[in-house]
């Protein structure tokens, strides 16, 4: 599914890259007089390729199979080129974190505001002035200074470089195929978690450079091979910037390298951020679960691996108060650690997958049971008094009537932390 062979840089083209040899690529669906065939039953052939290109149908083959399944496509290319038909073979989407309602963004910027003096009395790891100065210099600025400030803002928090400069390791068939661009690969100095800091316009300056070539194409930026690649680089720019495929891959190669330190690990909790690049005014944070079942899947292709969808969280940290965003940036990294946190999402996956698995469905009414991993609040008022709760995941149960499905158990539905 993923990749070229290791080098220092990217390949010029796809078309140049030495691929290993795979009996599958000229394995066509098959279908009997396709050409010969009246209108009606090409239209069936049709139909029965797409429904084998279907995500369902993909989720139970080996990438081997859905790659064979899907010839007519060029699925085995470098990540810098992945689409989200890509995403969807792997079983992976975004998920857009909703954000904080208005009146609430107004009071916690007002108690933000209030407490800048009592916050830095109590000494706060976010509230040091090389932090809050990193934050100011995002704002507005390239790329280059961009990286910088990026680098100061981690390492204020205690956070050190590692591995290949701006580079990590990606595997395929159990060996490394290539080497994914980032801004950097950090972890903290008691080790046991890492994160990646990228920036969008880095990313398609990336695209631009593996569509385009180096060097060696530098008297050929003329002519019909100059307008196929710009058509071939526009097909591949993502909507939008930041559900780009190629941070999925990252987050992949970053669990990866979580696995070299704890192998026997079921999941491993990923932790990205990026800056949208040029005038920029917030930072994405990408958490998520990656299961050993989808690494798997990676190293053997040609098993077929059952695996759950994988959730990329996409929350946003506005950089308009700098203390306020070196605080989200500083509680996103320190809680991408949090024991408490793995337990329950190994709990909640577990009870899932029994679920799924072994469930008897009544006659008269479906019942589910969904996984809860987002944080949620809520406020009662019991006379002239209020009480607020919070917690971070759990699970809830919910029944289908024929009015809508309702909540089924709600003691169920609340399971702090």
């Amino acid at each position: 599914m993923a990749m070229t062979a290791a080098q220092s840089e990217f390949v010029a083209d796809h078309d140049e890259a030495k691929f290993p040899v795979s009996s599958f690529k000229r394995n066509a669906v098959a279908v009997p007089d396709t050409v010969t065939a009246p209108a009606a039953k090409r239209h069936c052939a049709r139909v029965a390729r797409h429904d084998q290109r279907g995500s369902c149908n993909a989720a139970l083959m080996s990438l081997d199979g859905a790659m064979r399944a899907d010839c007519r496509r060029r699925l085995y290319v470098h990540p810098i080129a992945w689409t989200p038909h890509h995403l969807e073979l792997l079983g992976v989407h975004f998920h857009k974190a909703k954000p904080l309602r208005r009146q609430r963004m107004g009071d916690a910027q007002a108690g933000s505001d209030a407490k800048d003096e009592q916050a830095r009395t109590a000494g706060f790891p976010w509230d040091v002035e090389d932090s809050l100065r990193a934050i100011e210099c995002m704002v507005g600025w390239g790329q280059d200074l961009q990286r910088i400030a990026m680098a100061a803002l981690l390492r204020s928090f205690g956070l050190s470089r590692v591995g290949n400069w701006g580079r990590i390791e990606m595997q395929f068939r159990g060996e490394t195929v290539c080497r994914l661009e980032v801004q950097g690969v950090w972890t903290a100095k008691t080790g046991g978690r890492m994160m990646i800091s990228t920036n969008f316009d880095a990313i398609s300056e990336a695209r631009h450079k593996w569509v385009h070539g180096g060097k060696g194409r530098g008297g050929q930026n003329y002519g019909a091979g100059l307008v196929v690649r710009r058509k071939k680089e526009k097909a591949l720019q993502p909507i939008r910037a930041y559900r780009d495929p190629y941070i999925c891959s990252l987050l992949i190669a970053l669990a990866q390298a979580h696995r070299k330190l704890a192998p026997d690990a079921p999941c491993w909790k990923v932790l990205l951020l990026a800056v949208p690049g040029v005038g920029a005014q917030q930072l994405y944070c990408y958490q998520g679960w990656v299961p050993a079942a989808l690494l798997r899947r990676l190293d053997e292709p040609s098993a077929t691996v059952a695996c759950l969808d994988v959730a990329i969280r996409i929350s946003t940290i506005s950089l308009a108060t700098p203390r306020n965003a070196a605080r989200r940036v500083w509680e996103s990294e320190e809680r991408s650690g949090i024991q408490e946190e793995v337990a329950v999402r190994l709990l909640v996956e577990f009870t899932r997958y029994v679920l799924q698995c072994c469930l008897e469905q009544p006659s008269a009414a479906q019942l589910e049971v969904w996984p809860r991993i987002e944080r949620w609040s809520s406020t009662a008022a019991i006379g002239s008094a209020s009480s607020s709760g919070q917690d971070d995941g759990g699970i809830a149960s919910f029944q289908r009537l024929p009015a809508g499905w309702i909540i089924d158990n709600a003691l169920l539905a609340s399971f702090e932390v």
